[in-house]
Protein backbone atom coordinates (compact mmCIF):
# COMPACT_ATOMS: atom_id res chain seq x y z
CA UNK A 1 0.00 0.00 0.00
CA UNK A 2 1.33 3.38 -0.99
CA UNK A 3 2.86 5.21 1.92
CA UNK A 4 3.11 2.32 4.39
CA UNK A 5 6.69 1.14 4.74
CA UNK A 6 7.74 -2.20 6.10
CA UNK A 7 8.75 -2.76 9.68
CA UNK A 8 12.52 -2.50 10.10
CA UNK A 9 13.99 -5.99 9.91
CA UNK A 10 17.03 -7.81 8.57
CA UNK A 11 14.71 -10.21 6.79
CA UNK A 12 13.41 -8.65 3.57
CA UNK A 13 10.78 -11.36 3.32
CA UNK A 14 9.36 -10.43 6.69
CA UNK A 15 9.10 -6.80 5.62
CA UNK A 16 7.25 -7.81 2.48
CA UNK A 17 4.90 -10.06 4.41
CA UNK A 18 4.09 -7.36 6.93
CA UNK A 19 3.53 -4.78 4.22
CA UNK A 20 1.17 -7.14 2.40
CA UNK A 21 -0.76 -7.87 5.58
CA UNK A 22 -1.03 -4.19 6.44
CA UNK A 23 -2.21 -3.40 2.93
CA UNK A 24 -4.86 -6.10 2.87
CA UNK A 25 -6.27 -5.41 6.32
CA UNK A 26 -6.27 -1.66 5.88
CA UNK A 27 -8.00 -2.13 2.56
CA UNK A 28 -10.70 -4.12 4.33
CA UNK A 29 -11.03 -1.26 6.80
CA UNK A 30 -11.77 1.06 3.88
CA UNK A 31 -8.73 3.29 4.27
CA UNK A 32 -6.83 3.94 1.08
CA UNK A 33 -3.31 5.33 0.70
CA UNK A 34 -2.91 5.99 4.40
CA UNK A 35 0.44 7.63 5.13
CA UNK A 36 0.96 8.10 8.80
CA UNK A 37 4.00 10.31 8.56
CA UNK A 38 3.00 13.56 6.85
CA UNK A 39 5.34 15.04 4.31
CA UNK A 40 6.77 18.43 5.11
CA UNK A 41 6.35 21.20 2.58
CA UNK A 42 7.49 24.74 2.04
CA UNK A 43 5.12 26.81 4.09
CA UNK A 44 4.79 30.26 5.63
CA UNK A 45 6.30 30.80 9.04
CA UNK A 46 3.88 30.42 11.92
CA UNK A 47 3.98 32.07 15.30
CA UNK A 48 3.33 29.63 18.11
CA UNK A 49 1.79 31.37 21.08
CA UNK A 50 3.38 29.82 24.14
CA UNK A 51 1.42 27.13 25.93
CA UNK A 52 1.03 28.64 29.43
CA UNK A 53 1.59 25.27 31.10
CA UNK A 54 4.27 24.14 28.68
CA UNK A 55 2.51 20.76 28.59
CA UNK A 56 2.05 20.53 24.84
CA UNK A 57 5.04 22.53 23.56
CA UNK A 58 6.76 19.51 22.01
CA UNK A 59 3.58 18.23 20.38
CA UNK A 60 2.71 21.66 18.98
CA UNK A 61 6.15 22.05 17.47
CA UNK A 62 5.85 18.56 15.95
CA UNK A 63 2.45 19.49 14.50
CA UNK A 64 3.79 22.66 12.89
CA UNK A 65 7.06 21.10 11.71
CA UNK A 66 5.14 18.32 9.96
CA UNK A 67 2.74 20.73 8.29
CA UNK A 68 -0.41 19.43 9.94
CA UNK A 69 -1.45 22.97 10.80
CA UNK A 70 -2.76 25.19 8.01
CA UNK A 71 -0.18 27.94 8.25
CA UNK A 72 -1.28 29.43 4.94
CA UNK A 73 -4.63 30.26 6.51
CA UNK A 74 -3.51 31.14 10.01
CA UNK A 75 -0.18 32.65 10.95
CA UNK A 76 -0.64 31.99 14.65
CA UNK A 77 -1.13 28.74 16.55
CA UNK A 78 -3.16 29.24 19.72
CA UNK A 79 -2.76 26.18 21.98
CA UNK A 80 -5.87 27.04 24.01
CA UNK A 81 -8.15 27.69 21.03
CA UNK A 82 -11.03 25.30 20.38
CA UNK A 83 -10.56 22.64 17.72
CA UNK A 84 -13.36 23.07 15.18
CA UNK A 85 -14.66 20.38 12.87
CA UNK A 86 -12.88 22.08 9.98
CA UNK A 87 -9.61 22.12 11.99
CA UNK A 88 -10.00 18.40 12.67
CA UNK A 89 -10.64 17.65 9.00
CA UNK A 90 -7.49 19.50 7.94
CA UNK A 91 -5.23 17.96 10.58
CA UNK A 92 -6.47 14.39 10.13
CA UNK A 93 -6.26 14.64 6.34
CA UNK A 94 -2.65 15.77 6.61
CA UNK A 95 -1.86 13.14 9.24
CA UNK A 96 -2.98 10.58 6.66
CA UNK A 97 -0.55 12.11 4.17
CA UNK A 98 -3.09 14.13 2.16
CA UNK A 99 -4.26 11.03 0.22
CA UNK A 100 -5.10 11.44 -3.44
CA UNK A 101 -8.09 9.11 -3.27
CA UNK A 102 -11.00 10.70 -5.06
CA UNK A 103 -13.95 11.22 -2.71
CA UNK A 104 -15.31 14.41 -4.19
CA UNK A 105 -18.13 12.59 -5.99
CA UNK A 106 -19.87 12.02 -2.65
CA UNK A 107 -23.00 13.98 -1.87
CA UNK A 108 -21.69 17.24 -0.38
CA UNK A 109 -22.85 18.77 2.86
CA UNK A 110 -25.46 21.46 2.42
CA UNK A 111 -23.32 24.06 4.19
CA UNK A 112 -20.03 23.31 2.39
CA UNK A 113 -19.59 24.80 -1.07
CA UNK A 114 -17.40 22.97 -3.56
CA UNK A 115 -15.31 26.11 -3.75
CA UNK A 116 -14.64 26.07 0.00
CA UNK A 117 -10.97 26.02 0.88
CA UNK A 118 -11.28 22.86 2.99
CA UNK A 119 -13.74 21.06 0.71
CA UNK A 120 -11.31 18.24 -0.15
CA UNK A 121 -10.38 17.64 3.48
CA UNK A 122 -13.99 17.66 4.65
CA UNK A 123 -15.14 15.35 1.87
CA UNK A 124 -12.20 13.03 2.61
CA UNK A 125 -13.45 12.79 6.18
CA UNK A 126 -16.90 11.97 4.88
CA UNK A 127 -15.41 9.33 2.63
CA UNK A 128 -13.76 7.73 5.69
CA UNK A 129 -17.16 7.69 7.44
CA UNK A 130 -15.79 9.64 10.39
CA UNK A 131 -19.14 11.43 10.73
CA UNK A 132 -21.25 8.49 9.63
CA UNK A 133 -24.57 8.08 11.40
CA UNK A 134 -24.23 11.10 13.67
CA UNK A 135 -24.87 14.33 11.84
CA UNK A 136 -27.44 15.51 9.38
CA UNK A 137 -26.65 16.83 5.92
CA UNK A 138 -24.70 19.77 7.34
CA UNK A 139 -21.08 19.71 8.47
CA UNK A 140 -21.09 22.83 10.66
CA UNK A 141 -17.37 23.53 10.16
CA UNK A 142 -17.04 26.04 13.00
CA UNK A 143 -18.66 23.75 15.57
CA UNK A 144 -16.21 22.89 18.39
CA UNK A 145 -15.07 19.27 18.70
CA UNK A 146 -15.40 17.58 22.08
CA UNK A 147 -12.66 15.47 23.61
CA UNK A 148 -14.81 12.38 23.07
CA UNK A 149 -15.31 13.26 19.40
CA UNK A 150 -11.56 13.64 18.97
CA UNK A 151 -11.17 10.07 20.21
CA UNK A 152 -13.86 8.90 17.81
CA UNK A 153 -12.18 10.52 14.81
CA UNK A 154 -8.86 8.82 15.55
CA UNK A 155 -10.42 5.48 16.50
CA UNK A 156 -12.46 5.28 13.31
CA UNK A 157 -9.52 6.30 11.16
CA UNK A 158 -6.83 4.16 12.77
CA UNK A 159 -8.47 1.25 14.61
CA UNK A 160 -8.23 -1.12 11.65
CA UNK A 161 -4.74 0.09 10.77
CA UNK A 162 -3.46 -0.50 14.29
CA UNK A 163 -5.02 -3.95 14.44
CA UNK A 164 -3.18 -4.84 11.23
CA UNK A 165 0.05 -3.33 12.49
CA UNK A 166 -0.02 -5.33 15.71
CA UNK A 167 -1.03 -8.51 13.88
CA UNK A 168 2.02 -8.04 11.68
CA UNK A 169 4.27 -7.93 14.73
CA UNK A 170 4.34 -4.21 15.37
CA UNK A 171 5.07 -2.96 18.85
CA UNK A 172 2.27 -1.63 21.03
CA UNK A 173 2.54 1.45 23.20
CA UNK A 174 2.02 0.94 26.91
CA UNK A 175 -1.08 2.83 28.07
CA UNK A 176 -0.47 5.59 30.60
CA UNK A 177 -4.04 5.48 31.91
CA UNK A 178 -5.63 2.46 33.55
CA UNK A 179 -9.21 3.70 33.83
CA UNK A 180 -11.51 6.71 33.71
CA UNK A 181 -13.88 7.58 36.51
CA UNK A 182 -16.14 9.68 34.27
CA UNK A 183 -16.49 7.45 31.18
CA UNK A 184 -18.90 4.61 32.03
CA UNK A 185 -19.55 1.76 29.61
CA UNK A 186 -22.95 3.28 28.92
CA UNK A 187 -21.37 6.46 27.55
CA UNK A 188 -22.10 6.81 23.83
CA UNK A 189 -18.43 7.01 22.81
CA UNK A 190 -17.08 4.62 25.41
CA UNK A 191 -15.59 2.20 22.86
CA UNK A 192 -13.72 4.93 21.01
CA UNK A 193 -12.38 6.49 24.21
CA UNK A 194 -11.39 3.06 25.52
CA UNK A 195 -9.56 2.35 22.26
CA UNK A 196 -7.67 5.64 22.53
CA UNK A 197 -6.79 4.89 26.15
CA UNK A 198 -5.63 1.34 25.52
CA UNK A 199 -3.71 2.28 22.39
CA UNK A 200 -1.79 5.01 24.19
CA UNK A 201 -3.28 7.93 22.26
CA UNK A 202 -4.47 9.41 25.54
CA UNK A 203 -1.58 10.17 27.90
CA UNK A 204 -1.46 11.27 31.51
CA UNK A 205 -0.99 14.87 30.39
CA UNK A 206 -4.52 14.84 28.91
CA UNK A 207 -6.34 13.92 32.09
CA UNK A 208 -6.87 15.05 35.63
CA UNK A 209 -5.12 12.52 37.82
CA UNK A 210 -6.80 10.79 40.69
CA UNK A 211 -4.74 7.88 41.96
CA UNK A 212 -1.40 6.61 40.59
CA UNK A 213 -1.34 2.94 39.67
CA UNK A 214 -0.79 0.66 42.63
CA UNK A 215 -1.59 3.45 45.05
CA UNK A 216 1.98 4.77 44.88
CA UNK A 217 3.43 8.05 43.70
CA UNK A 218 5.46 6.71 40.78
CA UNK A 219 4.76 9.04 37.86
CA UNK A 220 5.43 6.20 35.42
CA UNK A 221 2.58 4.07 36.80
CA UNK A 222 -0.72 4.06 34.89
CA UNK A 223 -3.25 6.53 36.23
CA UNK A 224 -6.27 4.91 37.88
CA UNK A 225 -9.73 6.54 37.84
CA UNK A 226 -8.57 9.58 35.91
CA UNK A 227 -11.01 12.30 34.89
CA UNK A 228 -11.25 12.61 31.11
CA UNK A 229 -14.07 15.18 30.85
CA UNK A 230 -15.33 13.69 27.56
CA UNK A 231 -17.88 16.42 26.84
CA UNK A 232 -15.42 19.29 27.29
CA UNK A 233 -14.24 21.08 24.17
CA UNK A 234 -10.98 19.77 22.74
CA UNK A 235 -8.33 22.49 22.42
CA UNK A 236 -5.55 22.63 19.85
CA UNK A 237 -2.73 21.85 22.25
CA UNK A 238 -4.51 18.70 23.38
CA UNK A 239 -5.30 17.58 19.83
CA UNK A 240 -1.69 18.18 18.81
CA UNK A 241 -0.63 15.75 21.54
CA UNK A 242 -3.23 13.18 20.49
CA UNK A 243 -2.10 13.38 16.86
CA UNK A 244 1.57 13.08 17.83
CA UNK A 245 0.80 9.99 19.89
CA UNK A 246 -1.33 8.52 17.10
CA UNK A 247 1.57 8.95 14.70
CA UNK A 248 3.93 7.28 17.18
CA UNK A 249 1.79 4.13 17.16
CA UNK A 250 3.37 3.23 13.82
CA UNK A 251 6.94 4.41 14.35
CA UNK A 252 8.37 0.90 13.98
CA UNK A 253 6.58 0.42 10.65
CA UNK A 254 8.64 3.08 8.87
Amino acid sequence: MDGVKGVRSDAAGLITTRRALLASLVGIAGIAALKLRPATATKPAVEIVADPSGTYAEAIQWLVDNDLFDTAREGTFLPGADVTREDAAIMLYRLAGAPERETLDLEPYRDIEKTARSYREIMWMRGQALFFGEYDATFQPTEPVTRAEGCSFLARLLRGMLTAHLAAGGAALAPEIDSFVDVPETYARFKDIEWARAAGVLGRDLVQRETPGGGGSDASSPVIDAQFRPDDTLVRGEFAEMLRRANALFEDAR
